[in-house]
């Protein structure tokens, strides 16, 4: 028997859809393909679910740097078929080349690029890509052979590495894909324009097709600010020992004008998403679910009407707060919530304050009344009567601080992380089969459901990468997302939402006195601060800002220049070149971010007309590690 509306459990997917900058902005040449690879792969199959699934809903979230990208991919292509306009992406300019350089370097580079897949998933799975693969490696082991390779190897290997990032959902469906794949080798110029062809199809049609899901209500679209910036810390360096009281900070503290930089990548990033989707959003995931007590203000200040972060910021602020007995008890965890702004806070304090004063100054005034004449005394009481702010100032006091926080507290509701749910979708089901999988998952919900019988104001948040779990699964997690959507759709106890529609309940979200500031990785910042790379990153950063400053007070940029300028700078200060910062990360991957971190800040030193620092031709970063997930993703909770 199926529960009423009311009495189901609210369930929320949200899918965080991002990439940085790839683009070196100087020539518009791509340093990394990744935006294409995920467009083709990931956000292809993650909006085909939706469609082939009535009942499915979803948040879906997309960083402005994304749309931005793909726009370019997008006429970058349909440049190069329509009017053989050169392309910008060396991996393109690879597969569609009539001829490959000779040049052992450059040859061995386009060997690692095609190797940039998951070995077991994408690459096994197909024994002719497999096979390149495997001699691949003995090449770049042996790099002075690579010279005499054919180039048809070559050829073959850059359209494997397509083919197999190509989505599951498309490789089904599109016989061109298909005649491809069984072809297995000697693939022609042809072959590779019509992989090219089929590339742009997707390119051409994958913004259009999340928006028509918008418009018929099926899933909400969500903001990131501009280039995914952690704010918090813009905003307050100090706000890293919130949660981490003993991390060591970088040399300087104070990121200058920070407060104005998160409004330029707030109110630029709502900009694109209009340009992209014709309307303004409800909500907004801040980069990393990195949230403060002063994020939220301001997002608030924007309009909008909901934003999440981790589960383990919610048990920090319950914490502070004295709360954890209350809400795991009593009230439920599951649910929306809303921090009071500090200005109330600080007119509690003063309310407060003002009460001690006027309760001293009761008491003295009535230690001079008892030296006075009883009718003096009657007198000065009878005077008294008529002065209502000091007779009933406590209770007045209460009253006023009653409507303050229906004024004054952020009228944001903030939904936070189930982090153990979204980890197990993240990090383990990709081991399991899909049915059991998904019934694991369904068990966990019963579960909560179950635990108690009022289910008004419940709300599971479910968040994580719509991109990088999905090659850990077996053919891009179509079965598991297919059941996954099905599943929940169909169950009479559930129901899929969206945060907006969340907001509109009418059950009261749960007030925090505060919020300690943190983010979705283990509640904190220590991804992004603390290690000895990432605090030198941050000087780096804080450097090149002062200089933008200096430059700009100087008038020294027209409006042209000093636009280019502030998109740079906004670019430099991305969090994705801080979170591979760190030798507990994969070495290329370090490398690779690591040297575009340097590339962007040079760039915008020379769009500033001054010469680049000579640290930033010096590598300050390697990694060394092997983290789950190639680093790609972390769990909410160490």
């Amino acid at each position: 028997m199926s529960s009423s509306i009311e009495d189901k459990l609210k369930v929320v997917l949200c899918w965080h859809m991002h990439q940085p900058e790839y683009r070196d902005m100087s020539t518009g040449e791509y340093q990394l393909p990744w935006t294409y690879l995920h467009v083709i792969k990931d956000y292809v199959d993650m909006v085909d679910h939706l469609e082939n699934i009535p009942g499915a809903r979803a948040v879906v979230n997309f960083t402005p740097t994304l749309l931005e990208q793909i726009e370019d991919y997008k006429q970058q292509v349909k440049g190069f078929l329509q009017h053989n306009a050169p392309l910008r992406c060396p991996l393109l300019v690879s597969l569609t080349a009539n001829k490959l350089p000779s040049s052992p370097p450059l040859r061995l580079q386009i060997i690692r690029d095609c190797l940039r897949a998951n070995r077991e998933r994408l690459v096994e799975r197909f024994p002719a890509y497999q096979k390149l693969a495997d001699m691949s490696n003995w090449f770049i082991n042996n790099p002075d052979t690579v010279f005499y390779l054919e180039e048809q190897y070559l050829f073959d290997l850059l359209t494997w590495h397509h083919l197999a990032w190509i989505g599951e959902t498309v490789k089904r469906k599109d016989q061109r894909i298909k005649r491809l794949i069984l072809k297995e080798s000697d693939y022609t110029l042809n072959d590779r324009y019509l992989l090219l062809e089929v590339i742009g199809e997707v390119l051409n049609t994958i913004i259009d097709r999340y928006r028509r899901l918008a418009q018929s209500g099926q899933i909400e679209l969500s903001v990131t600010p501009y280039a995914h910036p952690i704010m918090p810390l813009m905003l307050d360096i100090h706000s890293a020992r919130e949660a981490m009281p003993d991390v060591p900070l970088p040399k300087e503290t104070v990121y200058p004008g920070g407060k104005e930089r998160v409004h330029w990548h707030i109110q630029q990033g709502l900009d694109i998403f209009k340009n992209h989707f014709g309307y303004k959003p409800v909500g907004c995931w801040p980069s990393e679910g990195a949230v403060s007590n002063e994020t939220l203000e301001i997002l608030s200040e924007y309009g909008f009407k909901w934003t999440a972060t981790g589960g383990s910021v919610l048990n920090n602020s319950l914490s502070e707060n004295d709360m954890l007995d209350e809400v795991y008890n009593k009230i439920g965890l599951h649910r929306a919530y809303t921090v009071k702004s500090r200005s109330h806070q600080q007119e509690k304090s003063h309310q407060q304050e003002k009460s001690h004063k006027q309760e001293k100054s009761h008491k003295s005034e009535k230690s001079h009344q008892h030296e006075k004449s009883h009718k003096l005394e009657k007198s000065h009481q009878q005077d008294k009567s008529h002065q209502p702010e000091k007779s009933h100032q406590p209770a007045m006091s209460k009253n006023l601080q009653s409507k303050a926080s229906i004024h004054k507290e952020n009228t944001i509701n903030c939904f936070f992380r189930d982090d153990g749910l979204s980890d197990l979708i993240g990090f383990t089901y990709s081991k399991w089969h899909a049915d059991d999988a998904v019934g694991n998952m369904i068990e966990h919900l019963e579960t909560i459901y179950h635990h108690r019988d009022d289910q008004n104001g419940r709300i599971i948040s479910i968040i994580l990468d719509g991109e990088n779990a999905w090659e850990y699964y077996p053919e891009n997690g179509y079965y598991f997302l297919t059941a996954l959507y099905k599943r929940l759709a169909e169950h009479p106890d559930i129901e899929l939402t969206t945060f907006s529609e969340c907001v509109k309940l009418k059950a009261k979200p749960t007030v925090l006195p505060t919020l300690v500031a943190g983010s979705w990785v283990y509640g904190s910042f220590s991804t992004w601060i603390g290690d000895q790379a990432k605090n030198r990153g941050w000087d780096m950063l804080i450097a090149a800002k002062k200089c933008f400053d200096e430059v700009v007070a100087r008038g020294e940029l027209d409006p042209g220049h000093l636009a280019r300028a502030e998109q740079q700078l906004a670019i430099c200060e991305g969090s994705d070149w801080f979170w591979w910062f760190g030798d507990y990360n994969p070495a290329e991957s370090v490398s690779s971010f690591e040297s575009l971190f340097r590339l962007n800040l040079s760039i915008l030193y020379q769009y500033l007309g001054v010469l680049p620092p000579s640290y930033l031709t010096q590598v300050f970063t390697q990694g060394s590690g092997a983290p789950a997930a190639g680093g790609t993703m972390r769990p909410g909770q160490e």
